[in-house]
């Protein structure tokens, strides 16, 4: 299922970076996207093939206080390998 997090401050969701601890696979990708109220946003990044595990993202969105956030993980199709891990991280500035 979905974990989101409510916003304690509002302001803007810059650098998103995600980092795996596997490769999607040859031919393979993961996209990325954080999403405000459920809703995807701009902020996205995509790591594919075979050595990538690692993707960044410029793009910002505003948030209010007390609005959800969460990170959509999408596969390519065919299905990408499952990652051992994954760690994100955005600046937020208020």
């Amino acid at each position: 299922g979905n974990v989101q997090m409510v916003m304690p401050v509002g302001g803007t969701i810059s650098n998103l970076a995600v980092n795996l601890g596997s490769a999607a696979g040859t031919g393979r990708s993961w996209v990325f996207s954080i999403r405000k109220g459920g809703t995807t946003t701009a902020v996205s990044c995509k790591v594919e093939g075979s050595t990538a595990k690692s993707c960044t993202s410029s793009a910002t969105v505003t948030f209010a206080a007390g609005e959800l956030i969460d990170l959509e993980a999408n596969p390519s199709s065919p299905s990408p390998s499952n990652w051992s891990s994954l760690r994100w991280s955005v600046t937020l500035t208020e």
